[in-house]
């Protein structure tokens, strides 16, 4: 029986063939698991997801920075002091910013003229190494409640309220009024409706 010509591959054409299915199904799958390129990168500061929770009250993220030293495919290798960690990409996130204290805009007296400090443009993890501010502490917490360059208020400084009249005095508690009224608020069973409750 003779061939139809056109109908036999070369095996150049099945080699292409084979390359473009599995590059169709590699995109297919890569879309199915919602991948990403990887966007961490030497110098960066990260941090680490916390390999035992343990409870729902403990945080996602350990609250130690981490810098990245290297980078091989999937797996990152950060750096703390003297700790040295290699995980997968996906324990990691980004550190977008910096602490509280080095934010302000007009204090660079301590920065020669050309250099940054790291989370502006061209700074380095390593001056943040040296430097030893790769801790998470009441500068970030400060940061959290004020606006990037104002000044975080002492205590000392800030009013204390004074409460509402009428809201949680002790008139209010003595007369059963408010939500200290529990008697109130408390239904007996029927049952139990004889019975006397101290």
């Amino acid at each position: 029986m003779a061939e139809k010509p056109g109908l036999v591959k070369t095996r150049q054409e099945r080699v292409e063939t084979r390359l473009r299915q599995r590059q169709v199904y590699n995109e297919r799958m890569s879309k199915k698991r919602r991948a990403r390129p990887r966007s961490l990168n030497i110098g960066d500061v990260v941090l680490m997801k916390n390999r035992r929770p343990g409870s729902k009250f403990k945080t996602r993220f350990e609250s130690g920075m981490w810098a990245v030293t290297r980078v091989k495919g999937t797996l990152v290798t950060v750096t703390k002091g003297d700790e040295v960690v290699t995980r997968n990409i996906s324990c990691f996130k980004r550190y977008h910013g910096a602490p509280a204290d080095h934010q302000e805009s007009g204090n660079n007296s301590d920065h020669e003229e050309g250099e940054c400090e790291f989370g502006r443009v061209g700074g380095t993890a390593e001056h943040w190494l040296a430097s030893g501010n790769l801790q998470m502490g009441e500068g970030l917490a400060a940061q959290k409640t004020t606006t990037p360059g104002s000044p975080v208020p002492n205590q000392d400084d800030v009013p204390a309220e004074a409460p509402a009249e009428g809201s949680n005095s002790e008139a209010t508690r003595r007369s059963g009024l408010g939500r200290y009224n529990l008697r109130s608020r408390l239904t007996l069973p029927e049952r139990l409706r004889d019975y006397v409750c101290e």
